[in-house]
């Protein structure tokens, strides 16, 4: 897909670069998880997985990336690390997957993409122009009724 101007590729970078961080964070955190509560891994790779980091710490980097990534505002049940999964939330989302761009006003950018948990489902992540640069404000997820539901980042 063509982008007509940098500031939208610029956007779109800080989305992908951000599920891939996020991606690899809950990883990590899921694998911790399950060491921390006695689980035995039977796979090399698994135990790998889990890393070397505490539970502690891999929240502390969680905070970090979220605050790397998403613009500084309250949010009443997203911005901390409360869930995680194996596979990662926002798996197989990538710059192939990216099905629609839409720039509403110009500090505000909207970008729809496929992948994640279920089959066919779609994120629309919603993007700001800051003093910082373009961060993640909101995420949506498209419902059984073709609707955009708020999600939690």
């Amino acid at each position: 897909m063509e982008y007509p101007d940098n500031e939208m590729r610029e956007a779109i970078a800080v989305v992908l670069a951000f599920v891939s961080a996020m991606n690899d964070w809950e990883i990590r955190r899921y694998y911790r998880s399950r060491v921390d509560h006695g689980y035995e891994f039977t796979a090399e790779r698994d135990s790998r997985l889990a890393g070397p980091m505490s539970a502690d710490e891999l929240d502390a980097q969680y905070l970090s990336l979220f605050g790397q990534y998403c613009t500084d505002r309250k949010r009443k049940y997203g911005g901390f690390p409360g869930s995680f999964s194996a596979k990662g939330r926002y798996c197989g989302i990538s710059e192939n997957t990216v099905v629609e761009v839409i720039r509403p006003k110009p500090a505000r950018i909207e970008l729809i993409c496929t992948g994640g948990e279920f089959p066919d489902q779609q994120y629309k992540f919603v993007v700001f122009k800051t003093d910082k640069g373009w961060l993640i404000d909101n995420a949506y997820t498209r419902n059984m009724k073709n609707e955009w539901d708020r999600c939690h980042l």
